[in-house]
């Protein structure tokens, strides 16, 4: 026979089961994005806090303070080395993409088409932007990327044909495979061309 007191504690059980559940998705996910979101996990790294707006990241020579700004889109991205702020950064939809060696990215943009920027952490300054329609990769010492083509209303014949699931909208559109040499600050244009959906 079940109690009144017995069916409470079996409800409150499973309230507390289903919250723990949450709990530990939610941490996943939150533990788990910045790695997602991090080219290519372009270098060691760890989480050494992570709170509800704001997420440090330490690096073997760099430590990065995320923060996210409540009511806007974007976060507040703030560098460290040695106890020092080299650079501190935010306004509009900028999101941390990761760091390689002495190369912070930056991610920029809120649609299908976004900005890709470059901040040399040793001379403090940026030496690359650019447009890109699919997220970077790092490739050695290279960062890998499509860079959007403007829509025309006719290409070229020698670009590849796109598949119909993309033309029939009409929502589509090319980029061009580019490569952006770190060491170098070298672009090289591929003219290796795809087709792709283009809010």
């Amino acid at each position: 026979m079940v109690t009144g007191y017995t069916l409470a504690a079996n409800i409150m059980k499973t309230h507390i089961t289903i919250l723990f559940s949450l709990f530990i998705i939610v941490g996943n996910a939150q533990s788990n994005y910045r790695k997602i979101n991090t080219i290519n996990e372009c270098a060691n790294f760890r989480i050494v806090e992570d709170f509800k707006h704001k997420l440090n990241i330490e690096y073997p020579t760099y430590s990065v303070s995320l923060k996210n700004q409540p009511y806007k889109v974007g976060e507040r991205i703030t560098v460290t080395y040695c106890y020092d702020t080299i650079l501190s950064i935010e306004g509009g939809p900028i999101y941390f993409y990761g760091i390689y060696e002495n190369f912070l990215f930056i991610d920029k943009g809120t649609g299908s088409i976004r900005d890709l920027m470059i901040y040399n952490l040793s001379s403090q300054n940026f030496i690359f932007n650019t447009r890109l329609t699919d997220p970077p990769i790092l490739k050695e010492d290279s960062i890998v990327f499509y860079y959007p083509i403007p829509v025309s209303k006719s290409y070229p014949s020698f670009y590849p044909k796109c598949h119909d699931s993309i033309t029939k909208n009409n929502l589509f559109g090319y980029s061009e495979k580019r490569i952006f040499i770190l060491s170098e600050s070298q672009l090289v244009k591929t003219e290796v061309y795809k087709c792709g959906y283009r809010e």
